[in-house]
């Protein structure tokens, strides 16, 4: 129990620093007139996410089985790691 709450405390840390970093670069970049509608897209983002992600994902599991929420982050994964790799 204790390393679960100690690997939540972790995990609300980052979430934190996270919306803190993209609140600093929306701040940094966009002039105050036009902040509003920049953060309300960033926060569209973030709505949405956390309404369809468990709801494809309960989805998912229920149609499949839940080693298939794992399985489709493979091919993203590998996807974004190409450019890493790839020859200037």
């Amino acid at each position: 129990m204790e390393m679960l709450i100690a690997a939540r405390t972790v995990q609300g840390l980052g979430g934190g620093g996270i919306n803190l970093l993209v609140e600093t670069v929306v701040t940094d970049l966009v002039p105050l007139r036009e902040r509003g509608k920049y953060m309300s897209i960033v926060y569209l983002g973030a709505t949405v996410g956390a309404t369809l992600g468990p709801f494809l994902g309960g989805v998912i599991t229920d149609k499949s089985t839940w080693r298939w929420c794992f399985y489709l982050n493979v091919p993203i994964g590998g996807r974004e790691l190409l450019p890493m790799y790839a020859d200037p």
